[in-house]
C-alpha cells in the first residue's frame, strides 16, 4: 500500500473521529473582552480600570521615589507634577464610572450600582489620601518618609477600588479583568508591581 494512500486513509480517520477539530473557537483574548460589547458602560469601566490601575502604579513609583531618595534630594518639581498626574488619573477613572452608572440607572440593573457605590466609597477615600499626599508633594521641602505613607494609604484604597472593579468586570460579562494588578504586598508598598 503506497505511503501517501496510508496517509490519507490516516487523515481521513482522525477527521472522522474528531469532528469538531475545525470548529471555531473564539480567540481568549476575544473571550476576555467580551463586555466591551456592552456600548458604552462596557467601554467605560475597561477605561475606568485602566485608569485605576495607572494610579496604583505612578502611586507606587512616587512611594518608591520617596523611599529611596535622601530627604535632602527629594523634589519637589518630581513630586509635585507625579501627584498631579495621580489625581487626574482618579477623576477620569470617576467620570468613566459615571458613564456606566448613567447606563446601570437606565436599565435598572442593581447589582451593578450596589457595585459603583462600593468603588465609588474608596475613590472618594482615595481622593482624600490623595489630597494629603499632594499637600505634601507641593511643600517646598518634601518630606520623604511622610510622602510614602500617603502614597501607601492611598495604594490601599486603590487596591480596593481594583478588587470591586474586578467584580463588576464580572458582571459585566468579562471572564477577568485585564488590568488589575497583582499587589504582591496586602495594603503595604514595601514591595514594587512587575
Amino acid at each position: 500500500m503506497p505511503t501517501a494512500f496510508r496517509a490519507a486513509i490516516a487523515l481521513a480517520c482522525v477527521l472522522a473521529f474528531t469532528p469538531n477539530l475545525f470548529a471555531q473557537t473564539r480567540p481568549v483574548w476575544q473571550q476576555k473582552t467580551d463586555y466591551l460589547n456592552n456600548g458604552p458602560a462596557g467601554y467605560s469601566a475597561h477605561s475606568a480600570g485602566t485608569r485605576l490601575y495607572d494610579a496604583r502604579q505612578y502611586t507606587q513609583q512616587l512611594y518608591d521615589y520617596s523611599q529611596c531618595a535622601p530627604a535632602q534630594q527629594v523634589m519637589p518639581a518630581v513630586t509635585k507634577v507625579e501627584s498631579e498626574h495621580i489625581g487626574q488619573t482618579i477623576q477620569a477613572a470617576k467620570q468613566s464610572l459615571a458613564v456606566v452608572k448613567k447606563d446601570a440607572e437606565a436599565t435598572g440593573n442593581k447589582a451593578i450600582l450596589k457595585k459603583l457605590e462600593s468603588i465609588d466609597k474608596h475613590l472618594v477615600s482615595a481622593a482624600a489620601h490623595h489630597k494629603m499626599m499632594d499637600m505634601e508633594c507641593c511643600k517646598e521641602k518634601v518630606d520623604g518618609p511622610a510622602t510614602a505613607k500617603c502614597c501607601d494609604e492611598l495604594m490601599t484604597e486603590l487596591d480596593k477600588a481594583l478588587a470591586e472593579h474586578a467584580s463588576l468586570i464580572r458582571l459585566l460579562g468579562g471572564s477577568t479583568p485585564m488590568t488589575t494588578p497583582k499587589p504582591e504586598s496586602t495594603g503595604t508598598a514595601a514591595a514594587p508591581l512587575k
